[in-house]
């Protein structure tokens, strides 16, 4: 036992001499690398690339303005030129821009004003009267024709104008009976009942009379009077 612990100890630090190298290997490689990159004596440094001049940056941005209002196209010739003549202007408002042409030499006012003459119609020739005669004669055919038909029709206007009038005047004459009988009957009913209330009335007058009679003839002592009824 005794001579185990002894051994322990120095496979131990066996083990942490063996790794203490690794470790300061392990630290010293990021010092290497530092020391490769730096120049050699004598030699310039190389020059690092300058970075790219940024551009400037605009405070604000621009403002997007639409763009102008292409202009509107003609519009295209009507057909005929409907609409789009320009009127001569006016004589009465502006009588020297008057377009209308002057009247010739030589004439008055006078003979502008005459009347002009007008050709009479020609006479009318034997196929215009025929034609005539012919309308004239389909004319008569139809009248003919119709003229029962439409004096029938006038016929059974008048009779349903007139069966309506009377249809009207009865229902006008019903309903004025129905408002008297209605007034009659309503009479009749107020008689009634008037007549009822006063025949109470004097019914219970007589029972108040005859009531005060049998007091007073109690009071003066009469003992059949005086018995409840």
């Amino acid at each position: 036992m005794r001579t185990t612990l002894p051994c322990l100890a120095l496979a131990g630090l066996a083990a942490l001499g063996l790794a203490a190298p690794a470790a300061a290997q392990d630290r010293d490689r990021p010092l290497g690398d530092l020391l490769d990159a730096l120049p050699d004596d004598g030699a310039e440094a190389p020059e690092k690339p300058e970075p790219a001049a940024a551009a400037p940056e605009r405070p604000f941005a621009p403002l997007l303005r639409p763009p102008p209002p292409r202009a509107r196209p003609a519009p295209a010739p009507v057909p005929g030129r409907i609409g789009t003549t320009e009127l001569p202007p006016s004589a009465a408002l502006y009588p020297e821009n008057d377009p209308s042409p002057a009247p010739p030499a030589g004439l008055s006012g006078d003979a502008l004003g005459a009347p002009v003459a007008i050709d009479p119609p020609p006479p009318p020739t034997e196929a215009d009267l025929a034609w005539q005669a012919l309308q004239e004669q389909r004319r008569r055919e139809i009248n003919a024709v119709e003229a029962p038909l439409v004096a029938r029709l006038n016929a059974q206007v008048a009779a349903d104008q007139e069966a309506a009038r009377l249809r009207a005047e009865q229902d006008r004459a019903d309903y004025e009976r129905a408002l008297l009988d209605r007034d009659a009957e309503a009479a009749r009913i107020e008689a009634d009942h008037r007549a009822a209330i006063e025949a109470h009335r004097r019914a219970v007058a007589r029972q108040r009379a005859a009531h005060e009679a049998r007091v007073a003839a109690c009071l003066a002592g009469d003992r059949a009077a005086c018995a409840p009824r």
